[in-house]
């Protein structure tokens, strides 16, 4: 066990080194089917995680969007098998797999802290933040993942691009073409607010009815 959470923890901090653009070699990683496991579980709950906590209490668990991050995990496995069959290559399979997922707390933190810290500090965030934010957000995951594909897999320059693009067509493209389902839906009563909202409305018709026995 105390073997198990090393390697998790070396992995953890070569998937940061790896994100963070900064110098990282693949026998960094230590890669296995036990650290896949553990690393697919944490980059599974991160998001579900994070949005439970923003809709608490009234979040309701959502079947649909079980079924779509199921669908979401399936076809990273299977680009990352592709990618590793087309680099000749079955068992790198493995290693690839744990650096691409190993990078997803850096990458997930990184991202809802600019967030946060923006919706800190500016009033009313301009929706042209979020547009902007996205591509950008995608060109530095990509950039790692091609970090990865070159140290696992050590393509040539074409073939590498090759790769990259395969991976982008099974883990990116579904995004924009697949309507988004989240695990926790929000289930919201109303508000005091609309509430208060409502009886000013109720007081607006009933307003000669209230004038006239006040007179």
């Amino acid at each position: 066990m105390r073997r198990l959470i090393a390697d998790f923890a070396r992995n953890l901090v070569a998937g940061m080194r790896l994100a963070l653009l900064l110098p990282v070699s693949r026998w960094q990683f230590r890669p296995d089917l036990w650290q896949l496991t553990l690393l697919f579980l944490l980059s599974a709950a991160l998001n579900p995680a994070y949005d439970l906590y923003l809709m608490w209490p009234d979040a309701a668990f959502n079947f649909t969007g079980l079924y779509y991050q199921a669908m979401l995990y399936l076809l990273f496995f299977a680009s990352v098998t592709l990618m590793a069959a087309a680099g000749r290559d079955l068992n790198a399979a493995l290693p690839l797999g744990v650096l691409v997922l190993a990078v997803a707390p850096t990458t997930f933190c990184a991202y809802n802290a600019v967030v946060l810290a923006v919706q800190r500090f500016v009033p009313v965030v301009p929706p042209e933040f979020y547009a902007w934010l996205t591509p950008v957000y995608l060109i530095w995951y990509l950039v790692i993942v091609l970090r990865a594909i070159r140290l696992v897999l050590e393509p040539r320059a074409i073939m590498g691009a090759v790769l990259l693009v395969t991976f982008g067509g099974f883990n990116i493209l579904p995004w924009y073409f697949l309507p988004p389902e989240p695990l926790w839906a929000g289930t919201y009563p109303e508000s005091q607010e609309e509430q208060r909202s409502l009886d000013v409305e109720r007081l607006f018709f009933q307003q000669d009815e209230l004038l006239a026995q006040g007179s």
